[in-house]
Order: structure tokens, then sequence, then C-alpha cells
């Protein structure tokens, strides 16, 4: 096709790399202190996640992913105390083993039922919807 692949792949690692440069730097300078125990494998897990749920392939679908799985984060660790306060005996950990498992259970979810996740059924929808009054 005359594009040169080599080249190609080796620019568009060159340009992922350093965005991560400097959005690494950016965050070092903001947060003024970087150690190994900052980037646990939990954080990977939770950032795999969020590209698992709002679909792998778009930037929209990504974006999707981080607010639903952020929002869902959120409402367990705000829900979290005030369960542990009616209910005792549950323990402190509650709301680590509550987002561990939710966690799980999403990744899960969406890789069996849905594996090309959010974005994927808001095109179906998008499609149906433009051929709703003609569906031949």
């Amino acid at each position: 096709m005359g594009i040169n692949v080599v080249k190609t792949k080796a620019l568009a690692f060159l340009v992922g790399a350093f965005y991560a440069g400097i959005g690494g730097g950016l965050w070092a300078y903001y947060v003024r202190f970087v150690a190994i125990d900052q980037f646990t494998l939990i954080h990977s897990i939770w950032f795999i996640a969020m590209i698992i749920v709002g679909g792998m392939g778009s930037i929209t679908g990504a974006l999707i992913g981080v607010f639903v799985i952020r929002m869902a984060q959120e409402s367990i660790t705000s829900m979290g105390p005030a369960l542990v306060e009616r209910i005792p005996f549950l323990g402190g950990d509650l709301v680590f083993a509550a987002m561990n498992i939710f966690l799980g259970s999403v990744i899960a979810g969406f890789l069996i039922f849905e594996p090309r996740g959010l974005m994927h059924r808001w095109n179906i929808a998008k499609r149906s919807y433009r051929m709703w009054p003609y569906p031949y």
C-alpha cells in the first residue's frame, strides 16, 4: 500500500510514550512525591475495567467506562461507612471487599454478556433509531 509499517508503528509508539511521559511529569509535579507503592496492581485492574466497560477501540467508550466505574466506586465508598454504622458486625474492611467484589463481577459480566462494552450498545441503539420508520 506504500505505507512503511515499521516507521508508522515506531512513530505511534513514540507519540504515545511522549504523552505518557508528559502526563507522568505533570502528575509528579502535582503530588510532589513519587514512590513505587503508589502504583499498585489494583489500580491497573481498575483501569482495565474502565476500558472493558466502556468498550475497547473508541475514545468515547473509554470515557464512558471511566465515568461509570468512578461513579460506582464513589457510591460504594460513600455508602460503606453508613452500612457499617447500621450493621456493626460487618467490620471496617467492608468497603474494600465490596469494591473488589463489584470490580470482579463487573469485569466478568461485561466479558461474558457485553464484550464490546457500552459504546457498542450505544452504536446499536443509534443505528436502530436512524432506520426506525423503515426497518427493511
